[in-house]
């Protein structure tokens, strides 16, 4: 008889999302191939599933690209960013990736800050867009 791993409390794991993850997968296991049609199809199957276009279309909308020592600079930093767009790392990967890929599109770069020498992409906010 080979051992499971029983999932008691999302306590046990790095964050939430594996929690997740893993109660997840042991509840296909547990499904034995039946019902396939129903969660396993509504759920993302790849990345770019999580990336809603919308708001970095909000973002470009309301804000752009200029420096550090630009007196209305809104800095970004990876926090931010996540928290701007709600791109946290879930099982598939980190969605942040390619809301950058799709910032940089519009111009926006990740630059190292001067002052907390942290990446940052810099941003001022469009005034009558």
């Amino acid at each position: 008889m080979g051992r499971k791993k029983k999932i008691t409390g999302w306590e046990s794991f790095d964050n939430y999302e594996d929690f997740l993850a893993a109660a997840r997968e042991q509840a296909s296991m547990k499904d034995d191939g039946e019902g396939s049609d129903s969660k396993e199809d509504s759920q993302p199957e790849k990345l770019s599933d999580f990336i809603i276009g919308e708001k970095v279309d909000a973002f470009v909308n309301g804000y752009e690209p200029c420096d550090e020592f630009d007196d209305d600079a809104v800095a970004f930093n990876d926090q931010r960013l996540r928290e701007v767009f709600k791109a946290y790392v879930c099982p598939l990967g980190d969605p942040l990736k390619l809301y950058m890929e799709e910032l940089k599109l519009a111009g926006f770069r990740m630059v190292v800050s001067v002052a907390t020498a942290e990446l940052t992409l810099f941003a001022r906010r469009k005034y009558g867009y």
